[in-house]
């Protein structure tokens, strides 16, 4: 099972954006961005309640944020169109949500929180939890992305 998890969420990197939300979208500052992301995950045998399988992965990755596009700062996990959001909060720089992920052998579904100082704009902290339950066993990923403006974009990288 977390063979399979951990090649699930191998593009995990790109927490950031999607969709575009209804109400006034925020967008950060262009320039060079470091991304941290954790990734903790668990396999319960839900008969017995012992766990079944256990991991944790961090990634640090750097990425040039230029087009409006690519910075619009918005729940969930950019991209996979295997997931479904919807935002149930908003205030101040925090927006809560929820979301179900519909995998080939896994369907998740869970919530998550996105922090951002709406007056900088220049980076942000999102924390999902997903559960799902497969073959016997219920699945948990906590995931936590963090994204800090380094300052310009390096030209090797645009």
């Amino acid at each position: 099972m977390a063979c399979i998890m951990k090649s699930l969420f191998a593009f995990l990197p790109c927490l950031l954006a999607l969709p575009a939300s209804a109400q006034a979208a925020y967008v950060l500052q262009p320039g060079q961005y470091e991304h941290v992301l954790t990734t903790d995950g668990e396999s319960v045998d839900t008969g017995s309640g012992t766990i079944v399988d256990a991991w944790s992965d961090k990634s640090v990755t750097s990425e040039c944020l230029e087009g409006e596009g690519e910075r619009l700062l918005a729940p969930g996990i950019a991209g996979d169109l295997r997931c479904a959001y919807r935002e149930t909060g908003r205030a101040q720089g925090h927006v809560t949500f929820e979301m179900a992920c519909a995998y080939p052998t896994l369907d998740m579904a869970g919530t998550g929180t996105l922090d951002f100082e709406r007056a900088r704009l220049d980076g942000f902290d999102q924390q999902i939890t997903l559960t799902g339950y497969s073959g016997g066993a219920e699945t948990t990923l906590r995931m936590h992305l963090s994204a800090r403006r380094t300052g310009a974009c390096w030209p090797e990288l645009r």
